[in-house]
């Protein structure tokens, strides 16, 4: 290798202990398209022009991106967590083929921040910055993206099955006790952000029979939490705001197929549960004395925030010259709670102790919950012989059944 150093701020390796470098400089051109010129540099950002395409991507990190300036005091956690996986199982015989492919992957991440009890923050404002802040902050991102998918083939009967399921159950919290003081904010923020898609696919094929399920299931659990402790005591010249924020984004999908020469037996299930908890809130107190005390000048804001936008699709296809059997079933479980509240006994801007008050001093104590679902689910069936069964809709003041060979809901109800 030619003499230089790993680049021009690292002085090299002499891996042979022959006195000069080893490791030649790197080369950060290159030549996509391989016609024997550049098309662009990794040297900070990432920015090519391949066949007439520009490519760009900002080289700045997950750090750099997340970096603010804070005239005051910091205290922030954040965390991100990413899992993708793709599964692949593929089975064939002259008899009988079987194979499966099962994954289960479970986030449970805990990102705090806090200023715990008995701290003492800027006792002293008299020579304080017009922008002076308390910060705390916690904020965590989680994203797991599963595919898997199942090939069962046999000259005799042909079975598989594929099952995912992904977990993410993490805990955020902000939270602040002792004694704070601030010239402009205090903000306590704990923000959680959850990302989970789940792609699931079968295929079962036999000379005789085919049979197999494709089965998804996503959960998103655990807790967004931003509170201050009793006996704290909190002031602003401008806002003290308290917020939690999730935001959950679920996306499921089954897919089967299976065929064979006298019958075919498909299933595809897609189940999304989201049981999260957001909450912004002041702790409880016993009596007066462990009462928390905020004064905002301006505005004192207790907010909690969810929204779910969670999709859910199964389709099964069978076919058999016998019989072709499919079934699919999408479920959808939304139980979220959303709370926003000042504690027992707790003090709202009783006194001065930082100056007057404005004319528009505010306190806002608010929660907003946000859903979004969507679903869709389909079985279709070729055979000699069909069986399905269909689940007919049911509204409160109308009542109706569905015989398993019938294409379509009967169009008389009785009122009951």
């Amino acid at each position: 290798m030619p003499d230089g150093g790993w680049d021009k701020y690292q002085s090299g390796l002499d891996l042979n202990g022959d006195g000069k470098n080893d490791v030649q400089p790197v080369d950060q051109s290159l030549d996509m398209d391989r016609d024997g010129s550049s098309d662009g540099s990794v040297a900070g950002n990432v920015d090519f022009n391949v066949h007439g395409e520009d490519i760009h991507v900002d080289g700045t990190g997950l750090g750099a991106k997340l970096t603010e300036t804070v005239h005051g005091l910091g205290v922030v956690a954040v965390s991100n967590q990413k899992i993708i996986t793709t599964t692949i199982a593929i089975a064939g015989a002259g008899g009988v083929g079987t194979t499966g492919a099962s994954a289960v992957n479970v986030l449970a991440a805990t990102t705090e921040a806090f200023i715990g009890d008995g701290a003492v923050i800027n006792a002293d404002l008299s020579s304080a910055s017009s922008d002076q802040t308390v910060l705390v902050r916690a904020a965590s991102n989680a994203l797991i993206v599963m595919t898997a998918g199942t090939i069962g083939g046999g000259g005799a009967v042909g079975a598989s099955g594929s099952f995912n399921i992904g977990i993410i159950s993490n805990v955020t919290q902000a939270h602040a006790g002792g004694s704070i003081k601030a010239a402009k904010d205090i903000l306590v923020l704990a923000l959680s952000d959850e990302d989970l898609q789940i792609h699931t696919a079968n295929g079962s094929f036999g000379g005789l029979a085919g049979t197999g399920a494709a089965v998804s299931a996503g959960i998103v659990d655990g807790k967004t939490l931003a509170y201050v402790h009793k006996k704290a005591n909190l002031s602003a010249y401008r806002d003290i705001l308290i917020h939690a924020a999730n935001e959950a984004l679920v996306v499921i999908d089954s897919i089967g197929a299976d065929v064979g020469g006298a019958g075919g037996l498909s299933g595809a299930l897609a189940v999304g549960l989201v049981t999260h908890t957001t909450r912004a809130y002041v702790e409880n107190a016993a009596h007066s004395l462990e009462a928390a005390d905020f004064y905002a000048g301006r505005t004192l804001e207790v907010k909690a925030e969810s929204a779910v936008d969670l999709t859910g699709a199964a389709v099964s296809a069978a076919g058999g010259g016998g019989v072709g059997v499919a079934g699919a079933i999408v479920a959808k479980i939304i139980g979220t709670t959303t709370e926003a509240y000042l504690g027992d006994w707790t003090s709202v801007n009783l006194g001065k102790p930082l100056y007057s008050p404005q004319a528009n001093q505010t306190v806002r104590v608010w929660a907003v919950d946000t859903i979004k679902s969507r679903g869709a689910g389909g079985s279709p069936i070729r055979g000699g012989h069909r069986r399905s069964r269909r689940r007919c809709g049911r509204d409160p003041d109308q009542k109706y059944s569905c015989r398993l060979s019938r294409p379509k809901c009967p169009s008389r109800s009785r009122t009951g």
